[in-house]
């Protein structure tokens, strides 16, 4: 298995104002789409960042999504309304090299790879 590495990630959904977020990989994609690791404290900024999108959703009179962190749970919840029956994605953590990592969207959201200057990998 390959070793993890630092990496900055960014979905399509994130304005150009909004921040890159840095995690780790090991260099695993899902149907060509990077499957990142988060701490808690970036899952957070994530959360946010979807949060931001409500309005956008909202105008568009589309389903609101949202991420949410369970300290019950220690697991990031992630619902989405197009899917009702549904009770969320759980994304617990893994510790990797001594820190929790939770793989907020891996194998499932289209999270890219990018540089320093938002340019994809």
């Amino acid at each position: 298995m390959n070793q993890p590495r630092k990496a900055l990630f960014s979905m399509d959904c994130f304005d150009n104002d909004q921040p890159n977020i840095e995690g780790i990989t090991y260099g695993s994609h899902w149907n060509g789409w990077a499957c990142p690791y988060f701490t808690y404290e970036n899952g957070l900024i994530i959360s946010q960042l979807l949060k931001d999108d409500e309005q956008w959703c909202i105008d568009r009179d589309l389903p609101v999504c949202s991420l949410v962190y369970d300290p019950l749970e220690d697991a990031f919840i992630y619902y989405d309304p197009n899917y009702s029956d549904e009770e969320g994605d759980y994304y617990t953590p893994s510790i990797i090299d001594g820190v929790k990592y939770y793989p907020i969207g891996a194998f499932g959201w289209c999270w890219s790879e990018v540089t320093t200057e938002g340019e994809q990998v």
